[in-house]
């Protein structure tokens, strides 16, 4: 097939992620309505997405870009080499005559931006984080008005929190993170043997670990109803980076000192869907979120919910119909509901079916892909 659109779809930050999963996903999923996505990623730390998008087939170009990290030589590389990124992303915009740039990311990824203007691309922000301080709140609406053709939020919260009232030129599409309901399919998965080798209640998060994702009240989750129940077992499934060697520690030095056993951290893992269907309870724990992939995946996967009330989760996620919603940073509060499913099962059953049915109908890549084409022919 013709491509009916080029996209270039730039993101700064390789390390695999919801944002990285997103992008490969939709690009494969719009490739077969002749969309041709050409992701642009750093050269660093990017391997794993990069054989991502090589097994799927979609087109990437690996830049000498650098993401903003808090530390100091992070800081001074990005600014250095701003101006030389800007230059080779403009280059790269003009060789591939592109229809679209779409940027991916939050405020701080904006040198997809800058180069579509000077390329005279049209370009698409689109923002999936709810991190952003207030007061940088005006320069990032400047920054929409002088830069963007159009943005695209990963939910309702999002836009709240990046826009507040304001209301911008062009048009602002909301498109949530999407779920391969076919691929997180009940039916067709195969319990992950890591998980399926025990008799144990498993309850289950998936989350890169970093503060954000509050692991930290997930294991004190672990322990309060490792005090009120037996034969329970907890899974914290996802990488660890270097940046972070600080924090796992933490968390390790929690699970010794709490004695917990039966809580395993279990690296990141290529099988979520075996995961998943080894999984009696999923739990979230962030602390900020903005359309969270992993919850859409368990929910697709028909598994019971409890979540913290972080993106858009209360939309999605409703008590005692389809899980439970709770305070973030409040391990009681996630132990209580889970505590719920822990006891009865028909209620895990009956929550999971409605999951999985709002997954299909609302959050599956199908929604997604229509989203996105709406978006481009919409700016």
């Amino acid at each position: 097939m013709q491509p009916i659109l080029r996209i270039a779809n730039v993101i700064e930050d390789g390390r695999i992620a919801g944002p990285q999963l997103r992008i490969a996903a939709v690009a494969q999923a719009l490739k077969h309505t002749g969309v041709q996505t050409t992701v642009v990623h750093p050269q660093q730390e990017s391997e794993a997405f990069a054989a991502r998008l090589d097994a799927i087939g979609i087109d990437r170009v690996a830049l000498p870009i650098h993401r903003l990290a808090r530390n100091r030589k992070a800081i001074v590389w990005y600014l250095i080499s701003f101006p030389l990124e800007i230059y080779l992303l403009w280059r790269l915009f003009c060789r591939g005559r592109y229809d679209f740039v779409h940027c991916s990311g939050g405020f701080w990824q904006i040198k997809g931006l800058i180069a579509a203007k000077l390329a005279g691309t049209k370009a698409l922000w689109h923002i999936n984080d709810t991190v952003l301080p207030r007061w940088l709140r005006p320069i990032f609406l400047l920054a929409c008005r002088s830069l963007a053709d159009g943005v695209i939020v990963a939910g309702e919260r999002v836009r709240s929190h990046y826009m507040g009232d304001a209301r911008l030129p062009m048009p602002v599409i909301e498109i949530q993170a999407p779920v391969d309901c076919r691929k997180f399919y009940p039916a067709s998965a195969a319990a992950a043997p890591a998980l399926a080798r025990t008799s144990a209640l498993k309850i289950v998060t998936v989350a890169n670990l970093n503060p954000l994702k509050g692991v930290e009240h997930f294991i004190g989750m672990a322990a309060l109803l490792s005090q009120w129940f037996d034969d329970l077992a907890f899974y914290i499934v996802g990488p660890a980076y270097d940046s972070q060697n600080a924090y796992v520690s933490a968390l390790k030095e929690s699970i010794r000192q709490n004695d917990l056993t039966n809580v395993h951290l279990m690296g990141a893992s290529n099988n979520i869907p075996g995961i998943l269907q080894a999984a009696d309870v999923y739990v979230c724990s962030s602390i900020a979120e903005a359309s969270p992939i992993s919850v859409w995946e368990a929910m697709a996967m028909g598994k019971a919910i409890v979540s913290t009330d972080v993106g858009d989760v209360k939309r999605f996620v409703i008590d005692g119909v389809s899980g439970y919603v709770v305070p973030s940073r409040d391990a009681q509060s996630l132990a209580e509901a889970t505590a719920k499913f822990v006891r009865d099962r028909s209620l895990r059953e009956r929550c999971g079916a409605v999951a999985r049915q709002v997954a299909l109908e609302k959050l599956d890549i199908s929604v997604c892909v229509a989203a996105h084409r709406m978006a481009y022919s919409r700016c």
